[in-house]
């Protein structure tokens, strides 16, 4: 009955019914917990982290933490050997200076790259949702949580900022 009150056509009362009960439970879970997502990619800044730093978020998905697993194995490196980056706060935001969001770019071999995208919800310590970058957000937000990765593994880096990880790995191994 639902589905026949959604697409137009003609619905009886207990239809309208159902649907605004199922309205108010749906607002009712929206209220309760953030489900705006945050646009990251208008932070657009890119910073350099470990595949270590991003494992709480991978461990969300038991495939996932299977295939990094294995594709790290498989070309000998551990967590912390693994470079990726991500999406950066800038000092603009107060509370989340420098840390990294999705979507990440993790760099496993030369033709072996994963990247890895999630719902991302930046809340107030007050519980405030905040889906856009205002001065508001920027002064108050302080935690970050990050849900349902997904992810797709590439022969080559699906970003125009490939030169950044370029850049980093070329310095890290002068280093040595």
């Amino acid at each position: 009955m639902m589905s026949r009150y959604i697409t137009g056509q003609t619905a009886t009362r207990p239809s309208i019914c159902i649907v605004t009960l199922g309205a108010i439970a749906l607002a009712a879970t929206a209220i309760a917990s953030p489900v705006m997502a945050f646009n990251t990619e208008r932070l657009g800044q890119r910073g350099s982290l470990m595949l270590e730093d991003i494992m709480p978020l991978i461990e969300r998905s038991p495939q996932l933490k299977h295939e990094v697993t294995e594709a790290a194995r498989k070309i000998g490196k551990k967590p912390n050997e693994v470079i990726c980056d991500g999406m950066r706060f800038s000092r603009q935001w107060e509370n989340l200076s420098a840390g990294r969001v999705a979507p990440y770019h993790c760099h496993f071999a030369d033709d072996l790259w994963l990247k890895i995208r999630a719902t991302v919800s930046i809340t107030s310590a007050s519980g405030k949702v905040f889906d856009e970058a205002t001065r508001e957000a920027k002064k108050n937000a302080s935690r970050v949580r990050e849900t349902n990765p997904n992810w797709k593994w590439t022969p080559r880096k699906t970003s125009p900022v490939q030169s950044f990880s370029d850049s980093l790995r070329s310095c890290l191994a002068r280093r040595g």
